[in-house]
């Protein structure tokens, strides 16, 4: 492996993110990395393109990308999956926008998210694919993995389904449903004692 950049961020990092932001056509993927103070830097064409400050932020949480909805899911700390679009988070600062100086983050603009879906637990994984039937061929579902459900989404934040752990996840997989390629079937980890099950 060879190293083809580096940049040195300003805040400690946590996740990270990658995808054709902007339903970008260029060869390269943008990057997009959450800091452990909630600020989601953009990284596109080797460079920070922008930052932005999270709202209702303590602790940081899973980050996803969707290419389908050109959306970003992470969680807050009023236990909820937030949904920012890449429109949103890359919008211009509007006149008299509103900025957290006092925080001592004032060089970021806080952004609100395009909604926000109750989930009620600390949450392990967000992922995103076609996990129901009947859906059309653009649409797809967003799987939440919390301490003890996992909950399914429509893309607009309402519930669509949810089932109940009998165990503590610890990480969650899509893979294709044998004889329908085009539905996902959601593979939860857990760890135990002995190490990880299924």
């Amino acid at each position: 492996l060879a190293q083809m950049y580096g940049l040195e961020l300003e805040r400690p990092c946590c996740n990270i993110a990658c995808g054709p932001f902007g339903g970008a056509d260029s060869r390269t993927d943008g990057i997009c990395v959450q800091s452990m103070d909630g600020v989601l830097s953009i990284v596109e064409n080797e460079r920070v393109a922008r930052e932005r400050q999270l709202t209702k932020f303590l602790l940081p949480g899973p980050l996803h990308y969707s290419k389908a909805s050109d959306s970003f899911f992470t969680t807050n700390a009023q236990l909820e999956v937030d949904c920012y679009r890449y429109s949103t988070l890359s919008a211009l600062v509007p006149a008299g926008g509103e900025f957290a100086a006092a925080d001592g983050v004032g060089e970021y603009e806080r952004v609100k998210p395009d909604w926000s879906a109750t989930v009620g637990e600390d949450v392990v994984c967000i992922a995103t694919g076609r996990a129901s039937t009947g859906l059309a061929h653009h649409q797809e579902d967003i799987i939440v993995i919390a301490e003890r459900t996992m909950s399914v989404l429509h893309t607009d934040g309402a519930l669509r389904t949810q089932l109940r752990l009998h165990y503590v996840p610890s990480c969650c997989h899509l893979q294709p449903t044998p004889g329908d390629a085009l539905t996902l079937t959601a593979r939860v980890a857990r760890a135990t004692g002995a190490g990880a099950g299924e």
